[in-house]
């Protein structure tokens, strides 16, 4: 990139306007214009230390989630119309959590732009969540955008500088 970030994906088609790359399941597409170049090869072997942070899962929970999980989470997917029923009643906090929840089960699952939507919908009803903002961080690095996560996992250790997650 442009930026000096790097993307390793699973493969790669360049259009006239954008480049369309996936990771695992899931597809992306970014503007050609940010791209500085592409190259074919196997990503780079990591140190045990990147490794640690490439398949880090954080192991936050939120008050009440257990109850939340039991009506959104179905055969081990995301219902998303009980989610959408929880946002329909306009409770921040609750909306927040449930989004919460999917953006963990789809995260976990390997659906990747699934879970940054739901995260991206739980840290806008509850911006200042140490939880939301780690697990969001997490995904970010997962995915290949750790420049973009620095903010979030910041934010996250500033509101709860005791948490488990840092240590």
């Amino acid at each position: 990139m442009k930026s000096g970030d790097l993307i390793y994906a699973d493969s790669v088609k360049e259009g006239a306007d954008k480049v369309e790359y996936s990771i695992g399941d899931d597809t992306y597409a970014i503007p050609k214009s940010r791209v500085q170049n592409i190259e074919a090869g196997t990503r780079p072997q990591a140190d045990p230390a990147q490794r640690q942070t490439d398949t880090y899962t954080p192991d936050t929970r939120l008050v009440g989630e257990g109850q939340l999980l039991e009506k959104i989470v179905r055969g081990g997917a995301v219902d998303r119309v009980a989610l959408e029923a929880i946002a329909s009643q306009h409770n921040a906090a609750q909306t927040a959590a449930a989004f919460y929840i999917a953006g963990k089960v789809d995260y976990q699952a390997g659906k990747y732009s699934e879970s940054r939507r739901d995260f991206e919908r739980a840290l806008g009803n509850d911006p200042e969540n140490p939880a939301i903002l780690n697990y969001y961080a997490a995904l970010l690095v997962r995915t290949g955008n750790a420049r973009n996560a620095i903010p979030y996992a910041e934010r996250a250790v500033r509101l709860a500088p005791d948490s488990a997650n840092w240590a």
